[in-house]
């Protein structure tokens, strides 16, 4: 029996802990981390949040900001991902950096981050499936039915695989840009680009709670860094990876500061603030409505939930690989590690973040939480400031495991020291202001803090898992691809 016999033979249930190499070009992972963001869902559900409890009538300049500080992060970014190419992403780039029990430090970190993320357009579903069915349909149905009908369903998409995943989210990508876009120049072709021209002026963009904005608007943004964790699986990721993570970014800001500001102007001035808080759910469709005529806010509706299966989707997928990157290198059970044998997808993982899903779900159903306010609110911004604090120390990983790379100046030390104050500067903001952002209770005060405990056990377990400290570039994961 020849070799290729043999491997015809293998059994098709025999065990895989690969995932599906070249599954994506550059476009495909740029449409799946756009995907991530879900247009649609990131400015009907934060913008209120940003608007309504944050700077207002500046709310535009929010995306700016934000999108200036995360270009800085790119850079450094996009250096390590030509060296490194592993599914964990943070987790690996500071183990890279500092050290593996600090790598592991962070892999728990960003492990409670993404799953807590998840909760978010999960709670969008449930809030907005909701209204929709309401407003379009005329049927009261409660919120936990779309909640739950989306969990059950991105676990089965995302089982069958990447390429299904991208090809469905392209499609509702280009949906909901083309709605977004359409919305821009209706708006804008009624008032003028000179309507809100303060929206961009520093006193409008540091007004009123800037830690608000700030946080909402940083939580639009995260899932760019989506591009190192599916680096595995892309076309010659060393330079699919940092082109994916420069556009995602730069689209990103560009098209939420200007439907922002679309919105904004589409509201008398005075009032904007008001309609934000107490009418979050037609928000943006009012805005289209204004610019566009009735028939596109019933569009929007029925694309908005469109949106958030996307989103729902793409947060899956990546905090499934998490999962998925600990089992394959021994920190949790060693089932979550391994792909599935026809599809070569993470379905092990990928189940049991459903099922943490469905028990976090099921308890805010239990004891009657508000989908938006307090799911979305408070899920939100804790999975911001988990993003941020990794995003930070990141950008201290970088500058150590850079020293020696031969980059330049700017890349290896400049652009990440100021992403470094950048970042650290938004993360003293949400913590100083994360009672209001996640409804003051005993809960929400005590949430933000979790995060020290959890790094602590993390590098405890990756010592005792790993042995020692140490800090050395050379000492990456077994399953890191790092350039000689």
């Amino acid at each position: 029996m020849n070799p290729k016999d043999a491997a015809d033979t293998k059994s098709p249930r025999s065990k895989s802990t690969a995932l599906r190499a070249g599954a994506m070009g550059a476009p495909a992972l740029v449409f799946l981390v756009m995907a991530f963001q879900a247009p649609l869902t990131s400015t009907a559900g934060n913008m209120p949040f940003i608007v309504g409890q944050g700077n207002g009538v500046g709310s535009p300049g929010a995306f700016i900001l934000g999108g200036v500080i995360l270009t800085f992060f790119a850079i450094p970014f996009a250096a390590m991902s030509r060296r490194i190419t592993n599914a964990g992403a943070f987790y690996s780039y500071i183990s890279a950096g500092f050290g593996r029990p600090a790598g592991t430090a962070a892999g728990w970190v960003a492990l409670f981050t993404y799953n807590v993320l998840m909760l978010v357009p999960v709670a969008y579903a449930g809030y907005f499936g909701s209204y929709v069915c309401q407003a379009e349909l005329g049927m009261d149905v409660p919120w936990q039915v779309f909640s739950f009908g989306v969990l059950l369903f991105v676990w089965l998409i995302g089982i069958r695989g990447i390429e299904v995943n991208t090809i469905l989210m392209a499609t509702f990508l280009v949906a909901e840009i083309a709605i977004l876009v359409l919305t821009i120049i209706g708006v804008f072709s009624k008032t003028g680009f000179g309507s809100v021209t303060t929206s961009f002026a520093p006193s409008e963009i540091l007004s009123g709670n800037v830690g608000l904005a700030l946080t909402f608007a940083l939580l639009s943004f995260i899932g760019f860094e989506a591009t190192a964790v599916f680096g595995e699986e892309s076309r010659d990721p060393r330079r699919t990876v940092a082109r994916a993570t420069f556009a995602a970014v730069w689209v990103i800001a560009g098209l939420y500061a200007l439907t922002t500001w679309a919105a904004v102007a589409a509201y008398p001035s005075g009032d904007v603030v008001n309609i934000a808080q107490t009418s979050p759910e037609t928000f943006l469709s009012g805005a289209a409505v204004f610019g566009l005529g009735a028939w596109s806010g019933h569009v929007l509706n029925w694309l908005l939930l469109v949106s958030i299966v996307a989103c729902s989707i793409a947060v899956h997928n990546m905090a499934s690989r998490y999962i998925y990157a600990f089992g394959r290198d021994g920190l949790l059970p060693n089932v979550l590690g391994q792909t599935h044998p026809k599809y070569l997808t993470p379905h092990f993982a990928g189940t049991v973040q459903m099922l943490l899903m469905l028990a976090a779900v099921g308890t805010c159903a239990v004891f009657g939480a508000d989908p938006y306010a307090t799911l979305a609110g408070l899920s939100g911004s804790f999975a911001t400031l988990g993003a941020i604090l990794l995003m930070t120390v990141t950008c201290l990983a970088a500058i150590w495991f850079l020293k020696d790379s031969g980059e330049s100046l700017w890349v290896r030390l400049i652009a990440p020291a100021l992403a470094f104050l950048g970042l650290a500067t938004a993360m003293c903001l949400i913590l100083f202001n994360f009672g209001i952002l996640a409804g003051e209770s005993v809960l929400a005060n005590v949430l933000p803090w979790t995060f020290i405990p959890i790094a602590v056990l993390g590098f405890l377990h990756g010592r005792k898992t790993f042995g020692r400290v140490v800090v050395n570039s050379q000492e990456l994961l077994p399953t890191v691809d790092r350039l000689k």
